[in-house]
């Protein structure tokens, strides 16, 4: 044997995303997402297509 391991994750990448995100969600943001947003937005210049972008996933989320 040459020494080396191969490793890989338990927990895939979006699992572990979506319960880290949740998570800050719920500790510093009461589990609000419009207060994260504006947090953000307002700290942080947005590009003109991540302000469409954000236009338009609240638009595709006002039609359901």
């Amino acid at each position: 044997m040459d020494g080396r391991h191969q490793y890989r994750p338990l927990v895939a990448r979006e699992n572990y995303v979506q319960a880290e995100s949740q998570d800050l969600l719920d500790r510093l943001f009461d589990g609000q997402l419009a207060p994260m947003v504006v947090h953000f937005a307002k700290r942080r210049a947005l590009k003109p297509a991540e302000i469409a972008q954000l236009k338009k996933l609240i638009e595709e989320l006002s039609d359901d």
